[in-house]
């Protein structure tokens, strides 16, 4: 293990527009491979903590952005972003960013949820911004009745348009999502973690994941997909569903996490410890 050390800071995305970033490096000799990665909604870059830590001590830097609409950003913009085209852009920004920073000859994106979302709609469009995907959790379609979840992307796309500020809350009990105790505790905690987000960043939500199931047969980069088996968030049976459709392609795999709830990052030490194992014998560090 090496010393490392958890810094913030801001960047300029494709738009001049400042976004804040984590990030977690070791405080000398660092490898040349560098992960970036996207947090789920409502939360923020804090939420990639104990990945950070854990890859940084085996000496990779690991950066993690506050997309557009959370965390470290204005007041006025909380829970909003114009359209997922736009976290595209600051996706490819980002990594771009990290891999000059560190002067890096390899880039691991990581997505978690709403990230992973965002992360394969990204890599399809652009197919050299990563070297390698690892995707926790994506986003490809919610859990839950299938008419109601219909109703609810419908609404969205209307009232996301006539009201696209009008906030409304996502209703995710956080026990539901995380078993770490911790986290669970300085989630209760954070000033920045929102429980009601625009109707155009729930357009936008909806909008990602629909374009990931047209279009997932165009993904090249190596992708580890991580299923969670009791995910309340994100439908496993869907991305199990969608996965055979890269499954041959070179370097796609995926891993079901039967008893893992939805933030795998953030399960009990032991499991979590197991995703992290896995992950790094994925990308044979």
């Amino acid at each position: 293990m090496v010393e490392i050390e958890e810094k913030t800071d801001f960047f300029k995305s494709f738009d001049e527009k400042k976004l804040f970033y984590r990030k977690w490096v070791p405080k000398a000799n660092s490898k040349k491979i560098v992960f970036v990665a996207m947090h789920g909604g409502a939360v923020n870059s804090k939420n990639m903590k104990h990945p950070g830590e854990y890859f940084s001590k085996k000496g990779y830097p690991f950066y993690a952005l506050d997309q557009r609409g959370h965390g470290n950003c204005e007041k006025k913009d909380i829970g909003y972003v114009k359209n997922y085209q736009t976290y595209e852009k600051d996706v490819v920004a980002f990594t771009e960013f990290a891999k000059k920073e560190e002067k890096a000859e390899k880039i691991v994106l990581v997505g978690h949820s709403n990230g992973g979302s965002i992360v394969i709609s990204t890599a399809i469009k652009h197919k050299d911004v990563a070297d390698y995907l690892i995707l926790s959790a994506p986003t490809l379609r919610l859990y839950g009745n299938k008419f109601g979840i219909f109703v609810q992307e419908i609404l969205a796309y209307t009232l996301g348009t006539i009201l696209p500020r009008m906030k409304i809350a996502h209703g995710i009990k956080p026990e539901d999502i995380v078993r770490d105790q911790k986290v669970l505790k300085e989630r209760a905690e954070d000033p920045y973690y929102w429980e009601k987000g625009t109707l155009r960043w729930v357009r936008t939500f909806f909008r990602s994941a629909k374009f990931n199931r047209r279009n997932i047969a165009k993904l090249e980069i190596p992708a580890l997909f991580m299923v969670p088996g009791e995910d309340k968030i994100v439908d496993a049976e869907t991305t199990l569903k969608f996965f055979p459709k890269i499954k041959d392609k070179p370097g796609m795999k995926l891993n079901y996490y039967e008893g893992y709830l939805h933030e795998l990052f953030n399960e009990a030490p032991d499991k979590r410890d197991k995703i992290f194992k896995d992950i790094e014998d994925y990308l044979k560090l």
